[in-house]
Formats: C-alpha cells, structure tokens, sequence
C-alpha cells in the first residue's frame, strides 16, 4: 500500500515538471501522399470533374472559365500577396475566401483532408459539404522525457476530432467561401478494480475547437501555395466584431444578432454544431432550427432562499427538445426559443442557458 503510494506521489511529481502544450502545429504532422485511383482493366477512370459541382460555381466549371470572367480586373493586393486567399471573421464566425472556382477548391480541400490522414464519412458536392471521420490526435499529452514512460498515467489526455467543412459560391465576388467546423471528444477514465489491473475508458464531447479551425484554415492557405508566414499575417489582420446580444423586451429575454438573416441563419447553425447541441431537423425558410439537448447539458440547481448566492451541485433539464426560431428584421435577427411539447417549469432556467451559451459562441 505504501509503494502505491509512493509511485503515485511520484508520478504526479514527475508530472509537474511536464507541460501541456496547445502548439496546434503539432496536430496531424502525419500526412501521406495519395497515389492515383487504380482502375481496373475493362474499366475507365471516373470523371471527377467541376459537373458534379454545378451550384457552387455558378455555371463556371473550370478555371479558364473562371479567368475569363474575370479577364479585365486589376489585380487586387489580396490578389497579389494572398494568391487570391483572404481569411474573413464576423463575431465568433470565420471562413476562407478563395479567388477560385467552386470545382477547384472541392478539389484540393479533399486532398488537404485526406493528406492529413482523414477519410470522409460524408461527400455531397452537389451543397459543397464534406464531413471527416474521428481520427485520434493526442495534442495535449503532457511533453517531456518522461511522458512516454509513464504514458498509461495520461490515459484521459486522449483526444479525437472530426470536421465538418462547407464550401459557398459568392457569385458577386467571383469566389468560393470555405468553412471548417470542429467537433471532439475526450477520453476519461471511468472505472478501475480494486487491484487497478483493469481500467475501463469512454469518450465524452468536449468544446469544439475554434483555434483549431483557424490553424486549418491557415494550413489550407499553404497547403494551396501561400506561405506560412503570409497565412499568419493575413489571419492575423482581421479584426473581430460583437454580433450577438442578449436584451430584455417586456420583461422577457431577447437574443438579437446584428445581422442579417442569411448570416444569423449560418451563425446560429454553425455555434449548435459547435456546441454539441444535435440538429434533427431544420427549415431555412421558416427560420426553425428542431434541436435535441446533449447530455452534457446541465442546470445549476436552484438553492432555495439563497439561490441566487448559493448552489448545491447541477441537475439535467426536464425536458431536451426545443425549437429554436429565427426572425428576420432585416438589418437584424431575433432568435427565440420554443419548447418542442410540454413547457416545464424549468423552461426559463434552459432558456437562459441556451441564450448564454449561444452569446459564448457567436460573440
């Protein structure tokens, strides 16, 4: 009992002369190169081309044509020192433009992705979405000389991610939008016997990752010729501005993007992906987004007299399925929530939380 621990104190001791590193340029260093499709004989090789793409580049399906539609226009400086690539930020909200053909820019984002070890779950290039299977990462192991010795100890530092990734035609700049979703999911340890000899593990969703969606992004930029430097520059000279708001109206809570509905539609869409809430269905015209809450998602509990000062742990909400409507007030958007069936008495509580974690996420 006493070596235990002792080995215990030790490692912990151990542990602490180890750092946690965030270095995102670690992340999936292990790429490999593709090598050409082998096509059985009697066959012939399938035609990948921009057809399979005809509304993301708005009938201009090759790169000659996409020249020709611009054969005329000066050069811009995003043009000359981005190669046609400039990051955009609105809120908490990010994507890349590229000055490129929808077919092109399909085209090398599956190379990015599969390079860097990712098979793809989903390909529907008729809306331009791509969704990446889990892959293992393990970027925020402890580093030092004795982490891989006593590399079972940080058995719950085990990370995995997946993406989802859309890409938009913008038919007035003449460019295609990128966007990189993340999703994780962590492994803990959830039990061990007595003599510790088995310890069981499980994967629970942890936060999405928006700095690892902008070191994507970045990457993509090289990964089409920029360089590294010039990538960082470019991401580094955005600025970013506060779209979402929480105001009282008549005594009752009021979410309000300060933009207009397309953008509220896209932003709300992306922060439910981003925190874990399941969208099982949705209408764009109607402005509904059905929502199921994840089990993650926990209330404070309410502690009597001095709830408003003191707590006593948290609890799950009684009910999970909402509806979560957009308003289109053109400059602006109004989001309400809705219950999905019976409203509970703790609906204003799961309000509240769903507005703040919304706010956090679209800024």
């Amino acid at each position: 009992m006493s070596f235990r621990l002792v080995f215990i104190l030790l490692v912990c001791t151990l542990a602490a002369c180890s750092s946690i590193t965030r270095d995102y340029k670690g992340v999936y260093e292990e790429s490999k190169d593709l090598s050409d499709l082998d096509v059985p004989p009697g066959l012939d090789r399938p035609d990948t081309g921009s057809e399979y793409l005809p509304e993301l580049t708005q009938n201009i399906k090759t790169y000659s044509g996409y020249e020709e539609s611009i054969k005329g226009k000066p050069a811009s400086r995003l043009e000359r020192e981005y190669q046609g690539m400039n990051f955009v930020r609105n809120g908490s909200l990010f994507w890349l433009e590229v000055s490129a053909p929808g077919a092109e820019v399909w085209s090398d984002l599956r190379q990015f992705f599969l390079r860097l070890g990712f098979e793809f779950k989903q390909e529907i290039p008729q809306i331009g979405y791509l969704e990446t299977n889990w892959r293992e990462n393990g970027n925020e192991a402890p580093t030092g000389f004795l982490s891989s010795l006593f590399n079972s100890v940080f058995a719950s530092s085990e990370l995995m991610d997946k993406y989802r990734i859309r890409l938009e035609w913008d038919a007035e700049k003449k460019a295609s939008r990128v966007f990189i979703n993340h999703q994780g999911m962590r492994e803990i340890i959830e039990g061990e016997d007595d003599n510790i000899s088995i310890v069981t593990t499980k994967w629970v969703p942890r936060a999405a990752d928006p700095e690892l969606e902008v070191e994507l992004l970045m990457r993509f930029m090289a990964f089409r010729g920029l360089s590294e430097v010039l990538a960082e520059e470019n991401i580094a000279s955005t600025k970013m501005k506060r779209v979402a708001e929480v105001k009282i109206v008549d005594d009752k809570s009021t979410f309000i993007i300060n933009e207009p509905f397309a953008r509220g539609w896209r932003h709300v869409g992306i922060a439910l992906d981003r925190l874990g809430y399941l969208i099982e269905d949705k209408n764009r015209s109607a402005g509904v987004y059905y929502i199921s809450l994840p089990e993650t998602f926990v209330l404070q509990k309410e502690g009597g007299l001095f709830g408003g000062i003191f707590t006593s742990g948290t609890e799950a909400p009684t009910h999970f399925k909402y509806l979560i409507i957009l308003e289109d007030l053109g400059e602006t958007t109004t989001v309400k929530l809705k219950s999905n069936g019976e409203v509970m008495d703790d609906f204003s509580r799961v309000e509240k939380k769903i507005y703040d974690d919304l706010q956090k996420s679209i800024l």
